[in-house]
C-alpha cells in the first residue's frame, strides 16, 4: 500500500498519478495522537524535515466536542 501511495495510486478514490519527490513537494496530514489530541503535520519531502502543530492557534474557537476536533487541527 505504501509504494501505491508514494506513486499516487492510492487511495483509489483519490488516484492522482502524482509521485512523491518528483511531483510532490509536501504532505500535509491530521495525527490522531494517544486516542485523545490531533496534530497538525508538514511534511517537506525535499528536505526531510517534519513540521507539527499541537497548540491551538489564539484565533480558532475551543472545540467543545472530542468527536469533532480532526476538522480543528
Amino acid at each position: 500500500m505504501y509504494i501505491k501511495a508514494f506513486n499516487g495510486e492510492h487511495p483509489a478514490d483519490f488516484v492522482t498519478g502524482n509521485k512523491w519527490i518528483a511531483d510532490v513537494d509536501d504532505l500535509f496530514l491530521c495525527h490522531h495522537v494517544n486516542g485523545d489530541h490531533w496534530v497538525a503535520l508538514r511534511i517537506e519531502l525535499h528536505k526531510g524535515k517534519i513540521h507539527f502543530a499541537y497548540i491551538r492557534h489564539k484565533k480558532i474557537t475551543q472545540n467543545e466536542n472530542p468527536g469533532d476536533c480532526g476538522v480543528y487541527s
